[in-house]
């Protein structure tokens, strides 16, 4: 038996079809013409809108996995010359372990996890997807920051803005070495630079061969000021990181750890 709430949608059927039958052909056509109008198109344009909508947002996460593809081809080749350049010896003695990626998972920043100076990012790959404890994360545009807990389906990142974060960097032009770290307003800084040493504001900064989270030669930022104070024994520089910690909607988690070689005397 039907319900009222039934009969009633059956009884709105009937008339709308009675009132579409009623008058000659022509004007038979002008009120389908309406119905399809007022019901029919937005109900189309909805789905079609609905549609488009997914398929940007595949499209959106496809162009991120062609990004970090080249970031990585890049920074591969880049670590290779520096390689044949200035590790020659190293290799040659066994002591220059590689670094190269083993692969990588695209992922979303679903939610953000502290205070705005001490923001930690939740994305959404986990342990099923590959992810694992210091596996470095990056955007189109540089490092973001370090795995620091994985569970199934999600895992806590440590940006490079964090006053917890630090790795190892150089200055791309000189290969003056220094370490990055942030304070706890969230501003970035290169420290422990020796007094004298060759950097200049604009200078690009990226990973160094030292960092034990990153591999080398990845984007980290530029210098925009210069520091020291006369009772300092190290300068240190202002960093603009080229990747927005707040800004950021995708990451691409680079499946990396690096080995240690054991020196023994």
């Amino acid at each position: 038996m039907l319900s009222a709430k039934e009969r009633l949608l059956c009884a709105a059927y009937l008339l709308l079809g009675l009132i579409l039958l009623l008058g000659n052909t022509e004007q038979r056509l002008m009120k389908a013409n309406l119905l399809s109008i007022s019901l029919y198109y937005p109900f189309v344009n909805s789905v079609s809108k609905l549609e488009e909508m997914f398929y940007l947002r595949e499209k959106n996460r496809r162009f991120a996995e062609l990004n970090a593809e080249q970031l990585i081809r890049m920074t591969a080749l880049e670590n290779e010359l520096q390689r044949i350049r200035k590790f020659i010896h190293l290799e040659q003695e066994g002591l220059f372990l590689s670094d190269a990626v083993d692969g990588f998972t695209i992922a979303s920043v679903v939610s953000y996890r502290g205070s705005f100076t001490n923001r930690i990012l939740i994305i959404d790959k986990g342990s099923l997807h590959g992810v694992s404890l210091s596996n470095p994360v990056i955007s189109d545009r540089g490092i973001v920051g370090k795995v620091i807990s994985v569970s199934p389906n999600h895992a806590l990142v440590l940006p490079l803005n964090n006053p917890l974060f630090k790795v190892g960097v150089v200055n791309s032009r000189t290969n003056v070495q220094g370490l990055l770290e942030a304070d706890i307003t969230g501003s970035v800084y290169m420290n422990m630079i020796r007094a004298g040493s060759q950097i200049s504001i604009g200078d690009t900064v990226s990973t160094s061969s030292v960092s034990t989270v990153f591999p080398r030669g990845y984007p980290v930022g530029t210098v925009s000021r210069l520091q020291k104070r006369p009772e300092d024994v190290y300068l240190r520089a202002l960093i603009n990181p080229f990747a927005i910690v707040s800004d950021l909607e995708q990451v691409t988690v680079l499946f990396f750890s690096k080995n240690i070689p054991e020196v023994i005397e």
